[in-house]
């Protein structure tokens, strides 16, 4: 039979494991579904910085285009002029470092190609990409769709990396202009978008991972103090018990040798305990007296 102070600890052991599980399960949950949060919230944020920088950039060459519409409205200069000097300083704008504007009629005609600039003066409309997407057709129809807006449009496969012959998933902003009637697109790539992301991601799980790590560690130094603690206070709870029980073992054998019960506690042990060393005392003076007789 087991001791009841194993008994208690056991107890203690099993109490506190369940409440450990269920704090660390909660927990862990609470961390997956924050981090889960986290990354969306992160992953939008940056889906909109990224549409919105592609948009700021087609709008900046949208304002030059309009000045010099301006001119040719009042007067200072004739369409083809005017056209002429809105291509040629839009062409000499970058964005992202070293990423050109372009324009294309909606007709599908390139204007301003920075990509391949042999292109220019072909209509390029019905051009495919590799997955037979018609990236331009796409294009301009989104442009002309969305005339007071603008808008976006993913292409798997058509624009290719600057200084390789190898494309890459991109987007793009377009806005058709229409005092020229010119669609202004520009395009950036979505895969260093999804590098960021992925950075992030990982970034975000391995924290996760170092609290899970603390909290591992936290609830087992919590099991060992509580074991500790649980056999501090079996000791405490069961040593009268036990002094108790031995009496008792010893009293069945005839043996009254054995001191009175200590208790220093204030509960129900020490009732028991002075109950037992009354009974003692009673036997013995009935041992007494019966030798007296």
């Amino acid at each position: 039979m087991k001791k009841l102070g194993t008994k208690i600890m056991l107890l203690a052991v099993i109490i506190s494991l369940t409440i450990s599980s269920v704090l660390g399960a909660s927990t862990l949950i609470g961390l997956g579904n924050l981090k889960d949060a986290t990354l969306e919230l992160h992953e939008d944020s940056l889906d909109k910085h990224f549409n919105e920088t592609l948009k700021n950039e087609v709008e900046l060459a949208t304002s030059i285009a309009k000045h010099f519409s301006n001119d040719e409205l009042s007067g200072a200069s004739t369409h083809e002029v005017a056209m002429a000097d809105a291509i040629d300083a839009i062409d000499h704008m970058k964005f992202g470092g070293s990423k050109s504007f372009n324009i294309l009629t909606k007709d599908g005609v390139a204007v301003l190609y920075g990509q391949d600039p042999s292109l220019v003066g072909q209509n390029i409309k019905d051009t495919a990409s590799s997955d037979g997407q018609k990236v331009f057709s796409e294009i301009i129809a989104t442009a002309v769709s969305n005339e007071t807006l603008g808008g976006y449009v993913d292409v798997p496969s058509l624009f290719k990396v600057d200084g390789s012959n190898e494309t890459s998933p991109a987007r793009v902003y377009a806005y058709y202009f229409k005092q020229f009637d010119w669609v202004i697109y520009v395009y950036d790539y979505t895969d260093f978008f999804a590098i960021d992301s992925e950075t992030f991601t990982l970034s975000a799980t391995n924290t996760v991972n170092d609290i899970v790590l603390i909290i591992a560690i936290f609830l087992a130094v919590f099991l060992i103090v509580v074991i500790i603690i649980s056999l501090i206070i079996g000791r405490k709870l069961t040593k009268p018990i036990v002094a108790i029980t031995e009496a008792s073992m010893k009293l069945s054998t005839g043996d009254l040798t054995f001191g009175a019960i200590q208790v220093k506690t204030h509960d129900e042990t020490r009732q028991l305990a002075k109950s037992f060393n009354k009974r003692i005392m009673n036997i013995r003076d009935m041992v007494q007296e019966s030798k007296l007789v």
